[in-house]
């Protein structure tokens, strides 16, 4: 049935989480159908990916995500990404939040991609329907419709995440992962196991080791403290 209200296509893995039901509350038409790219896909041009902070995270070390943002970007020129939940517990699922922020840099630089948080699924709900709205009027109404994969271009993910590792640039990347072969492998090496690579060498392995297992949360707790004390010495 066709209608003037703006129209998502959902995936039907989606439908099961109450967000399907919240859109229509919205004024918007959601569309129920198998998407091999995306969770939503709200025009010709734009397309959303929605996961929870714990699944977030997970994707980024098994590199699920990476593959989903190559996905994204060869089918639609806008991707964006809905990561929902706290985000402060995602620095309890991972040792160094470094290593997460770096994965989120790669996708923002690297790759394009929008990050957007929301709290629940009510607020995923409202922010799609705010993007629907939006393009419904700043664009000319026609049938959405899903574009297949190209083949992928971009860098493997792991190479990407890799490559935010101090010193390490591509072809570094590229030993370490032939080297180890997975991203757990090489977060779990120690220094030594490190600088057996080829061009990693001793004071290279020490640095990606401090960088991969450093405490920021400890470090941003003391600049708090020396911020307050400074304050008590006005």
């Amino acid at each position: 049935m066709i209608t003037g209200r703006p129209r998502i296509i959902v995936d039907a893995r989606e439908e099961p989480t109450g967000i399907v039901k919240l859109l229509k509350k919205e004024d918007v038409e959601p569309i129920i159908e198998k998407l091999e790219v995306a969770d939503y896909v709200l025009s010709d041009e734009v397309a959303v990916e929605r996961k929870d902070v714990e699944d977030f995270v997970n994707s980024i070390f098994d590199g699920r995500l990476f593959d989903q943002v190559r996905n994204l970007k060869s089918s639609f020129d806008t991707s964006i990404i809905i990561v929902e939940g706290d985000p402060r517990s995602i620095c309890k699922r991972v040792r160094n939040a470094r290593i997460y922020f770096g994965a989120l840099s790669s996708l923002i630089l690297d790759y394009g991609v929008s990050i957007a948080q929301t709290a629940s699924i009510d607020e995923t709900a409202t922010l799609l329907a705010c993007l629907a709205k939006r393009i419904s009027r700043t664009k000319p109404s026609k049938p959405v419709t899903v574009r297949l994969p190209k083949p992928p271009s971009s860098l493997p993910p792991q190479i990407a995440t890799l490559a935010t590792l101090p010193g390490v640039g591509i072809t570094l990347a590229k030993r370490l992962l032939d080297h180890f072969g997975s991203l757990g492998s090489i977060f779990n090496a120690s220094a030594v196991e490190l600088s057996r690579v080829d061009g990693i060498g001793w004071s290279k392995a020490l640095a990606i080791k401090s960088y991969i297992t450093e405490d920021v949360r400890s470090r941003r707790e003391s600049g708090r403290i020396g911020r307050l004390d400074s304050m008590d010495n006005v």
